[in-house]
Parts: structure tokens; sequence; C-alpha cells
């Protein structure tokens, strides 16, 4: 069973993503409320990702609320957090990490929007394996 990942970013990550990242079982959305409402809907299905990958900078909710609606949910659940890698175009810089001490459980992969999309993904990909892997006890 491939990991269950939900991942929300720019369409032109997302459709790369989509490409590339065949060996995942990835759930995309284009905005936070997106995000967060597959998020929701999978947990409800007893689905819940293993992984959710989010941008900083998303339409209609960012991924800063997403993540802190999430852990909402899941204290209100009393549920485990869910493993999250912010996928960011900046450095992680003071706000950011105390953000991630804040909702635990995250990590923080800065996007190098300068290059090309394909290496934006391939630099994604191996994070993403390294992080699932630790996440099996691997």
């Amino acid at each position: 069973m491939n990991p269950r990942v939900l991942l929300a970013g720019p369409g032109d990550l997302l459709e790369a993503a989509k490409a590339q990242l065949t060996h995942l079982d990835l759930t995309c959305a284009t905005d936070g409320a997106a995000l967060f409402e597959a998020f929701v809907g999978a947990a409800r299905a007893g689905q819940a990702p293993q992984l959710v990958v989010v941008e900083l900078a998303l339409e209609r909710m960012s991924g800063m609320g997403v993540v802190r609606a999430m852990r909402a949910t899941e204290r209100a659940w009393s549920r485990r957090p869910t493993a999250v890698l912010l996928y960011a175009a900046r450095p992680a810089d003071a706000e950011l990490k105390a953000f991630l001490a804040e909702v635990g459980q995250a990590v923080h992969l800065e996007r190098p929007i300068h290059v090309p999309i394909a290496d934006q993904v391939a630099r994604l990909q191996t994070a993403l394996d390294r992080l699932l892997a630790q996440l099996k006890g691997g």
C-alpha cells in the first residue's frame, strides 16, 4: 500500500508532483481550505494521511492556518498529530521556527522557486521519501 500524502501548493508544482510521485497515494489541493477539507474527509473515513505537505502561501486559508486547524481537529478527536512538511518559498526565520515548535510534528523545507519545477519536485521527493521512512521507523 502506497503512503497516503496530502499536498497543497501552486498548480505547476501539483501537476509535476502528480506525474513524478507515483509511488504515493497523493491527494492534491490548490488552496488551504480544500486541503483542510481533504484532511478532515480522509480522517473521518479512517484513511488519515501519513504526511501533509503544505505551502505557506495558499488561497482561502494559509498554510499556517491549515496546520493550526488540523491540530485543533486532532485534539478534538483525540488523535495523534499528523506529520507535516512545510514546503515554503522562504527560509526558516524566527517566526517560522516558532510556528514549527508551536504545532509540533512539523518540519520545513525551503522551496527554491528560482529552479525548474521538475527540480523542485525532485527535491521534494527526496525529502518525502526520507520523512516517510522515518515515520515507518526505518
